[in-house]
């Protein structure tokens, strides 16, 4: 029963330090996930990239874009998103995201790094 407690207790612990140590960091991006749910969005989507969790400290750059939100992914993966969809915008977004739909005619690499880094 000791040694039951004593693994708790110091499971406990760790969670605490990995929890504490988010929050001193801070974003590893330049935008914050939790304030732009379209983020989120976009990296649940990414299922063709390594599974060992990297696209959650990647670059993403977001702006308004069509009445919905332009994602820019360490400069050459375009989304867009709207209504809570996610769209690919470009090839290399569709190769990260094989699953997804092109956006609409006129949503493309450009106009979506130009909203996203504007």
């Amino acid at each position: 029963m000791k040694k039951v407690v004593i693994a708790v207790i110091i499971l406990c612990g760790v969670v605490i330090v990995a929890i504490l140590g988010t929050v001193v960091s801070g974003p590893s991006t330049p935008e914050s996930p939790s304030s732009h749910p379209e983020i989120t969005l976009v990296q649940n989507s990414m299922i063709a990239v390594p599974a060992d969790g990297r696209v959650y400290d990647w670059e993403y750059e977001s702006g308004e874009l069509e009445g919905g939100i332009a994602v820019l992914v360490n400069g050459s993966g375009a989304y867009w998103v709207k209504d809570n969809t996610v769209y690919a915008a470009n090839g290399t977004a569709k190769t990260w995201s094989p699953n997804l739909d092109y956006s609409p005619v006129g949503i493309d690499f450009d106009t979506v790094k130009d909203s996203a880094t504007a």
